[in-house]
Formats: structure tokens, C-alpha cells, sequence
């Protein structure tokens, strides 16, 4: 169940992050421990791709306000990539896609 991945691929002026597997409540805390641990002591612009994410409910969509909110406080930018799969329909649904930006179609 604890089947979450977060790749990270730093390309120089920005850290991306791609979210692989479920982003639900039943992960939270893993998939939090995670991120944090990939923006530990990063002060570049960040990017979270969830289009590989399988499933996305409230959890999920916490966690992406959460990072939004700590990677903006710290004076970097954050994009979101979600152009397909289940974190966008989670992320519409939710009336979301304005407040999280970026790749949000």
C-alpha cells in the first residue's frame, strides 16, 4: 500500500519532482516525508509533475497547497505539471487548477 515514489531530477536552476503511484490519504504521511526530504535545504524553483500520480483524493491535494505554500515562502517559484491522468481530473474536481497554476489545463 505504501507504494509511492517522488523522483527528483535536479536541473540546475530548478528541482523536479515527479510524484509516481497513489497521492491518498492511506500515503500521506510516506508521500510527505518524501517531498520534504527532496526540497530539504533546496532553494531553487520547484516543478511537480503529477501526471503518473494513480490515484488523487483531498490528502494529495493538500500536500501539493503544502509544498506550493513552502517553496513560495522561501522566494522560489513552483509549477505544476498535470495535463493528464488522475491528479488533473482530482485536481478540476476540486476547483483547484487556478489556485495550483502551472501546467493545469
Amino acid at each position: 500500500m505504501n507504494d509511492v515514489r517522488v523522483e527528483v531530477v535536479d536541473s540546475g536552476s530548478a528541482l523536479e519532482l515527479t510524484i509516481r503511484g497513489p497521492a491518498t490519504v492511506a500515503v500521506a504521511n510516506a508521500l510527505q516525508e518524501r517531498l520534504m526530504e527532496a526540497l530539504l535545504g533546496a532553494d531553487k524553483d520547484v516543478v511537480v509533475n503529477v501526471d503518473t500520480v494513480e490515484k488523487m483524493d483531498g490528502a494529495g491535494l493538500q500536500l501539493l497547497f503544502a509544498i506550493k505554500a513552502s517553496v513560495e515562502r522561501r522566494g522560489s517559484s513552483f509549477a505544476l505539471v498535470a495535463s493528464e491522468g488522475a491528479a488533473l481530473r482530482a485536481i478540476q474536481l476540486a476547483g483547484a487548477d487556478a489556485l495550483l497554476g502551472g501546467g493545469v489545463p
